[in-house]
């Protein structure tokens, strides 16, 4: 669940947020209008990027990426830089629709959980020309905050061999089980996940940091799916495994400060934990994994986002609100028209007519 304090603060700024992204709405509604008054644009910009930098201060990830995706739509429009500027509109009406939604859903205190606005983001970069996000991508993005800060790995107690010298011997077994695998024919690269398999528990055993340990443990754990068929080995995947060869060479080098000071490495490792969290497999290093992480709250599977999608998908509440006053201010005309009616001294039915329309 969200932490109290996130939700506590929301409840304070959530009212501004919707002012401006109201505001924001109508300037781009006043845009198509007036499509040379760039003053509009500009002021729509500076909304969403008030909201951007109160939702990424609250560590709200999803919604700050969500509004950060908006605000540079409006500013590539700003530049001239859109190829389809017509097209802006309905992405940028769809994710100012379904963030108020996504904050009222957080205010009840459930998990951030920005891959059900994958495809409002998503739609955003098409726009504004950026590629599109992987669910993994997006998950990298918030896995560090997340991760339970009583979770500490059983580190080796004798001396461990030097993390430099432990890389550099193992980095060319590394590269020749994962060349083999990607070469073999499907269901015959056993053999070389077996190996990879071996090399992680070497370094896991080795390691003498907390950041060391979950990055060979979780590399054991996507090996493990791998082998129990849990996974598909597609491009990205295959990618990832790649930089993790590139990060043995980082700590050939430097030891294992190079998993302290490296946003690469705590990259890489949430990149693996979404793949081990994603897993069709349940076996003994996958699922101690998902435990320690939480996984199961942070990646719900693929029928839970679809149904929370959905949920978002139906009307907008502040639309919902604002249809509601227009139907009040039409019955109130109504009520006064027939008042009217009720006290004519010769009332002739054909004056409310206009009411019909």
């Amino acid at each position: 669940m969200l932490k109290h304090s996130a939700v506590d603060s929301l409840q304070w700024v959530k009212k501004q947020i919707n002012t401006s992204l109201g505001v924001a709405q109508s300037r781009l509604e006043q845009y198509l209008e007036s499509p040379d008054n760039d003053d509009l644009l500009v002021e729509a910009a500076g909304e969403l990027h008030q909201v951007r930098g109160t939702l990424a201060m609250l560590e709200l990830n999803g919604p700050a990426m969500l509004a950060e995706a908006m605000e540079r739509v409006v500013q590539a429009a700003l530049n001239k830089s859109l190829d389809r500027p017509q097209e802006m509109y309905e992405p940028m009406l769809a994710g100012l629709m379904v963030l108020p939604d996504y904050l009222d859903w957080l205010q009840s205190g459930e998990h951030d959980l920005p891959e059900i606005l994958l495809d409002q983001i998503n739609g955003l970069r098409e726009i504004s020309g950026e590629p599109a996000y992987s669910g993994a991508d997006m998950f990298a993005r918030v896995i560090g905050a997340r991760l339970r800060p009583d979770f500490k790995p059983r580190l080796v107690t004798e001396p461990p061999a030097d993390a430099r010298e432990q890389a550099k011997k193992l980095r060319g077994r590394f590269q020749v089980a994962l060349l083999g695998w990607y070469k073999s024919e499907r269901g015959k690269g056993r053999p070389y996940l077996d190996e990879l398999a071996k090399i992680s528990r070497e370094l896991q055993n080795a390691a003498t940091s907390n950041e060391a340990h979950h990055l060979w443990w979780v590399l054991g754990g996507l090996v493990e799916a791998l082998r129990d068929d849990g996974l598909v080995a597609d491009t990205h995947l295959k990618q990832l495994l790649g930089r993790v060869e590139r990060q043995m060479k980082e700590v050939a080098a430097r030891g294992e400060e190079a998993y302290a000071d490296d946003a690469a490495a705590g990259e890489l490792l949430s990149r693996m934990l979404y793949y081990v969290g994603r897993a069709r497999s349940d076996g003994e290093q996958v699922s101690g994994i998902r435990q320690a992480f939480d996984l199961p709250a942070l990646l719900p599977d693929e029928s839970q986002i679809q149904n929370l999608r959905e949920r978002l998908a139906g009307p907008n509440s502040r639309v919902l609100g604002t249809v509601a006053g227009a139907i009040t201010d039409d019955l109130i005309s109504v009520k006064e028209a027939l008042d009217v009616f009720r006290r004519m001294d010769a009332p002739d039915v054909e004056e409310l007519k206009p009411l019909l329309e």
